[in-house]
């Protein structure tokens, strides 16, 4: 995963095995390939994040994951 001061954020893909947390100021995170989210660990995204999924990417839960918008600061999916 990269991880730069602005966005974009590109995510390979891979297993998350920390807690994560994905900010507006990153945004968009592009996930490139398949992630998993191990189990015990937690993928927060804040409001105002865009998150784009390339062709034949995918995210898997088997921890958690916590988003939460803002009416006027929406969490995207693409």
């Amino acid at each position: 995963m990269h991880f730069g001061s602005e966005g974009p954020t590109y995510i390979t893909g891979g297993l998350l095995n920390v807690n994560t947390e994905w900010v507006k100021s990153r945004s968009p995170y592009i996930v490139q390939g398949d992630l998993t989210i191990a189990s015990g660990k937690r993928l927060t995204i804040n409001h105002g994040v865009e998150v784009k999924f390339e062709y034949n990417a995918s995210l898997t839960i088997n921890g958690e994951i916590s988003a939460i918008g803002w009416d006027s600061d929406k969490i995207i999916f693409t």
